[in-house]
Formats: C-alpha cells, structure tokens, sequence
C-alpha cells in the first residue's frame, strides 16, 4: 500500500482520448470509458491481465457504437454492480443524464449495452453507487434548473434494464446555499451507507458532504457538514476524486485547491 508497483500500457485507439474514466467490472478486468474528439462520442475497452508481465495491458474489443454523438462528454460516473456488470451515469446532451447497464463478457472481454434510461432531463455533474445491501442504485446530480440544488434517486437493475425508483429527494443543505458541483459518491461497507460529496460553488467553494440511507423506497438523507475549510477548483468532475478503503474504513478524497 505504501509503493505502488506500477504497470502501463497506451489505450490502444489511436486517436485522441480524453476525459478518462475507469472502474472494476470483474475479476482482473478494468473497463476504461474515454472521450474521443475524433468521433466526438464515448468509446470503451476493457483492460484485463495487468498483472501477467511486467508491463502492459491486454485489452478487448472497442466499443464504440453504444451512446449518442456529440454528447457533454466531462459529466459521467461508473459504479461496479457485480457479475461482470457496471452502471454508466453520463450526460448524454447538453441537460439530459442518463444511465445504463454496461455488461462484460469474462471470456472475450466483449462490451453489451442496455437501452437505458433519463435519470433526468436537467442535470449535471452525475454520480452512481451501489448499495450491495439492499440491491439500489444511488444516482445523485446537480438540478441546472432554479435553485441549482443536488438531487438523489434510487434505481433497480434487471438484466441490462435500470428501473427508477421512489422519488427524488434534495441535497440536504448547509445555510440555506445552492449552485452544487462536483459531486462524487462512494458507498462505505461499514456503515452500509452512501456518503456523497460537493463543492458548494457559492459558497466558497468550500467541500461538504453527508451520509444517504438507501434501505427505504426512497433515499434518507443526514446531515450536512463540511470535510474541508479550503478553496476547491469546481468545473469538471476530474478535478475531484473519492474512494471507500473497506480494509481502514475510511473515505479517501483527493481534490485541487
């Protein structure tokens, strides 16, 4: 944990990729999701055996077919769900933020895609996590209609169909203050529940975040507080990353002043 031992290898695409997201998806498998300003849409491949050499990846087929052109390409989260399978929550035009079942097949390291559903049709700044207790989704987002305030919803997953459910609830709030960004969610083990963190943007940009109970229909939210007094940078999500370390039980947040 203290010296990472670091292995490498190129996306093997070709042209240029950007915007670069990656999560688990099974055993010794990492889907890796970009934005190509060639085609100007999403692409994906799978990364597997990082660990057979000294060096390198082995990758799967491209998958480039699956999300719409054009689409705001720096908003989007990924959440592993098991057997073989993420949840992708992405802004797919200029307000809409959709989901979808991404499936992996452990032998040729094939990409399926469900059809999909709009989370919403106003929104930014997407965040999903999987609560392996009681089998939910979390999608949370910034409302870009007045006041500007975060939203959460619970979804169900069968097969490759996300199906949303209960009612969106707010972010709770900390004075009364809008215009969130930056939203990153993990789900802690421990606790069995959801934390989610953002940047209050006027607010002094300063970070906040609060815990969601996913046991009923629709979520349970606690108190906000804030986990920093520093100025945070907001605009793309790739400023700002979290994580859940299940062997210390700590949330981990790394972020740019």
């Amino acid at each position: 944990r203290s010296t990472p031992d670091t292995k490498s290898g190129s996306v093997p695409d070709g042209q240029t990729a950007r915007h670069v997201h990656a999560c688990n998806c099974g055993t010794n498998m990492i889907l890796v999701l970009w934005y190509d300003d060639v085609t100007d849409r999403a692409e994906m491949r799978v990364a597997y055996d990082a660990a057979s050499g000294e060096s390198g990846f082995s990758w799967g087929p491209q998958q480039t077919s699956v999300l719409p052109t054009s689409y705001q390409y720096w908003f989007k989260d990924m959440a592993y769900i098991g057997n073989n399978k993420v949840v992708l929550f992405i802004r797919r035009d200029s307000n809409t933020c959709a989901a979808y079942v991404v499936s992996i097949n452990p032998s040729t390291k094939a990409i399926t895609m469900g059809s999909g559903v709009d989370v919403t049709t106003a929104g930014e700044y997407c965040a999903v996590t999987w609560d392996p207790d009681n089998s939910k989704l979390l999608f949370a987002w910034k409302d870009t209609s007045s006041p500007y305030r975060g939203r959460l919803r619970h979804g169900t997953v069968s097969g490759t169909t996300i199906t949303l459910a209960g009612s969106e609830v707010y972010f709770p709030r900390i004075s009364s203050q809008n215009e969130v960004k930056n939203i990153e969610s993990v789900y802690d083990t421990n606790r069995d529940k959801h934390v989610v963190a953002f940047i209050y943007s006027s607010r002094s940009k300063v970070g906040s975040w609060f815990s969601v109970d996913s046991s009923g229909t629709s979520p349970t939210t606690n108190t906000c507080s804030d986990f920093t007094s520093e100025e945070m940078i907001d605009g793309w999500q790739e400023q700002y990353g979290m994580d859940f370390d299940s062997t210390t039980n700590r949330v981990v947040i790394a972020f740019q002043k």
